[in-house]
């Protein structure tokens, strides 16, 4: 012990303590990168920082700027400990030098001052004359003492700075107070027509986090003409969920158009649990003159209440609706319904007969949502479309179905056919979704492994994967895929499918362990452990 003693105490260490507090000294005192190099001095030095920090304190009272700020950044680095260093960063914070009462701020942020200490050292810099420095406040104050009782009402004074930076992390810092930004309301909603831009989306992203009491300006906002910012407080109203739903409500008894549609949109933005409340008066809007809130009104009511009868009443209505655009959002609306089941299934079929091909498609994708095995010979016959649209949809529709999907092989079969490139690709990825059960399509799968274009070559074998251990005697071919560039990791993942009977591709699966691409090396390393299963 005496001997260690000795040596922390020795003459070397005596050397290393003079020699950091000498190159100390040659830093604070040269016209060197004095910042940079004041805190290399700390980081190389660590034994020594109650030595450094004492020649750092008396620095910060040197008559050169540029010394002080060098030495109000190393204390910074010399991190928390000594109450002696946050009272010589308070008191630079009333610096005459903007970039000392900057370099104070820097500081400040790292001592681990208690909030209430840093809150009240802060109100008289958060009103510096200096931009810079304001600034540098607004950061410290919202990293160190964003819960502080006093925090929400000092930025609230800061909304209206002149320097939009300023306002930018003021709001940001709002914004991630939440609900305990909840004085701040009407200052936010003034923000959300701040003529510098980013301040507008972030208050809206602000007003959206303070919960229910946020949602009535951001639904006022609905009726500005500017469209961005209409657009981005229709998105924060549909993230806020079930928050914002007692607003949205009340927007849809509006007699404003763009307040009702707005409203409309943001119930259409997610998949909602549960908004009961705003169906009736959806299903009323779906019925009224103007189609602009008809087509809106039958968006949102596929994605409200996926158990109420009201809507599927409602949007069964819709399907004969004289605008096609309500039709078409209407026969999606039902395809959400899915609890209905069976039930939407003839007004869907109705749909898969209208003049317009987009409400054919929308209907024939919507019987794939509804998983009822009624929905499957609506579908094999839409696979006959005129319009390559419908036909993609109803292969869509078949996938979506999977092994319910089933009888319909023999069309998806011949689908794979068909001239339009778009309708091959949903056919390959239907009778991969079938599985095992769609064994009839691996020869013309296998065909396919052929074709010049790669992404034929890629469908198929997303195809053929799906098909599992029934693609065996697709092995030879897809094994060779291995060697194209654009089809290697699928044609990995597609063996790995396939499973033991693929073995005769392992060697050119571990060949694969060695690709340049690490996703290519994942899939094969993948395939290869369940080949050998």
């Amino acid at each position: 012990m005496q001997e260690e003693s000795h040596r922390s105490s020795g003459p070397g260490a005596a050397r290393h303590a003079s020699r950091s507090l000498l190159l100390c000294g040659v830093v604070l005192y040269t016209s060197m990168p004095h910042v940079v190099l004041a805190v290399e001095v700390v980081r190389q030095a660590p034994e020594c920082v109650t030595e450094l920090l004492e020649t750092f304190m008396a620095a910060s009272r040197d008559p050169s700027a540029q010394v002080r700020e060098a030495a109000l950044y190393a204390i910074g680095e010399c991190g928390p400990g000594e109450p002696a260093s946050l009272a010589v960063v308070f008191g630079a914070l009333d610096d005459p030098a903007p970039e000392v009462r900057h370099a104070a701020l820097r500081a400040l942020a790292c001592l681990d001052a208690p909030s209430e200490e840093t809150v009240s050292a802060l109100a008289a810099t958060l009103r510096d004359r200096d931009a810079w420095v304001r600034r540098g406040a607004v950061s410290v104050l919202v990293e160190t003492a964003l819960h502080s009782p006093k925090t929400a009402e000092m930025l609230l004074e800061l909304l209206g700075d002149p320097d939009p930076q300023i306002r930018l992390e003021v709001v940001r810092g709002l914004r991630d107070l939440g609900r305990d930004a909840r004085k701040a309301l009407p200052g936010l909603e003034n923000a959300l027509h701040d003529a510098y831009a980013p301040v507008t989306w972030e208050a809206v992203d602000a007003l959206a986090a303070m919960g229910p009491e946020g949602a009535p300006p951001l639904i006022r906002a609905l009726t500005t003409t500017d469209d961005d910012l209409r657009r981005h407080a229709t998105e924060a109203l549909g993230r806020m969920g079930q928050d914002a739903v007692p607003a949205l409500a009340a927007a849809l008894e509006e007699g404003d158009a763009r307040v009702v549609i707005g409203a409309c949109a943001a119930l259409s933005g997610q998949s909602w649990d549960k908004a009961p409340e705003v169906v009736p008066k959806l299903a009323e809007l779906i019925c009224i003159p103007d189609p602009r809130v008809r087509r809106a009104a039958a968006l949102a009511l596929g994605c409200v209440d996926r158990d109420s009868h009201g809507a599927l009443s409602a949007l069964v209505a819709a399907i004969e609706d004289t605008d096609t655009e309500t039709r078409v959002n209407a026969a999606s609306g039902l395809g959400k319904l899915t609890s209905e089941g069976s039930e939407v299934v003839p007004a869907l079929a109705k749909a898969l007969e209208d003049s317009d091909k987009a409400v054919r498609r929308a209907a024939a994708v919507a019987l794939g949502c509804t998983r009822v095995t009624e929905a499957v010979p609506l579908l094999r016959k839409a696979l006959h479309d005129p319009e390559a649209d419908v036909r993609r949809g109803a292969a869509n529709g078949l996938a979506l179905l999977r092994e319910l999907a089933e009888p319909a092989v023999p069309d998806l079969i011949a689908a794979l056919e068909d001239p339009d490139a778009g309708v091959f690709f949903q056919a390959c990825a239907a009778l991969g979704a079938i599985g095992p059960a769609a064994a009839l399509a691996v020869p013309p799968l296998a065909a396919a492994l052929d074709d010049a274009s790669p992404n034929y070559r890629l469908s198929a074998l997303q195809g053929l994967g799906g098909l599992g251990p029934a693609a065996a005697s697709a092995v030879p071919r897809m094994r060779d895929l291995l060697k194209d560039r654009c089809t290697r990791r699928q044609a990995a993942w597609a063996l790995g499918q396939v499973g033991p009977p693929a073995r005769e591709a392992a060697p050119a699966l571990r060949d694969l362990l060695q690709d340049e691409d690490e996703h290519v090396r994942r899939m094969a390393k993948e395939a290869l452990e369940a080949i050998s299963k």
